[in-house]
């Protein structure tokens, strides 16, 4: 796996985020999961072409909800490193207001993970390998959506995770899956049964063989796009 090159700050504010990220660090924080949000809001100011002296509680507060998919609890504490990102600016000589920091954490509650039975898992298959077609079924489903499900299940990845594999992150000599940029911004190597494998083999053999290392795996009807999760 290549590594990647350095991130290049490039809003108004990128001296101010680069010195609240090395004060963190010299303070003993980790902030591995902060700094790639902090790299995040340098892109949202540039993108926003915020200039020095305009950034807003207000448009804070705009980055810290902007994705309705992200959990409750992703967004608190986004909006907590946002808070101490404006006590930096203020000690810093800017005149900027604070969002209003959450009263109590988010948390979920406990849940005992369901395990399904040898039977159930043979239903399942059964089932996802002998689905019917319709009129609404629309491009090869039918051949992906068996390799999705096992992939999903049996080596533990996340949807989206499987949707955007592309033909050279499946190393089917080695039974390996290499997962880039998933949660976090966080790169894997993934090993996959023998019989997954084989079930992707041909799957690619009659589907894909003909296509390009950088084309989706399990490509949508559009070109040049994965399936989409709401499809799925």
């Amino acid at each position: 796996m290549k590594n990647k090159p350095p991130y290049e700050y490039i809003s108004n504010y990128a001296n101010m985020i680069k010195g609240f990220i090395a004060e963190k660090h010299l303070s003993g924080y980790r902030f591995t999961v902060q700094e790639r949000w902090m790299k995040q809001l340098d892109r949202y100011c540039a993108d926003l072409n915020i200039q020095a002296g305009e950034l807003t509680v207000d448009i804070l507060e705009g980055f810290c909800n902007r994705n309705p998919s992200e959990s409750q609890m992703t967004r608190q504490q986004r909006l907590r490193m946002v808070c101490h990102f404006t006590e930096y600016l203020r000690k810093n000589g800017y005149n900027i207001g604070t969002p209003e920091a959450p009263v109590k954490v988010f948390s979920y509650s406990k849940r005992i993970p369901y395990i399904f039975t040898e039977a159930e898992l043979k239903s399942l298959y059964n089932q996802i390998d002998n689905w019917e077609t319709t009129p609404q079924s629309r491009g090869y489903r039918k051949q992906m959506d068996p390799v999705i499900f096992r992939m999903v299940y049996g080596c533990g990845l996340r949807i989206m995770e499987a949707l955007r594999l592309r033909i050279a992150d499946v190393d089917l000599k080695s039974n390996i899956l290499y997962i880039f940029n998933s949660k976090n911004g966080r790169d894997r190597i993934v090993p996959m049964s023998e019989s997954l494998s084989e079930r992707c083999r041909l799957y690619w053999e009659k589907m894909r063989k003909f296509e390009e290392p950088n084309d989706y795996f399990l490509p949508g009807i559009s070109n040049g796009n994965h399936i989409s999760h709401e499809n799925f």
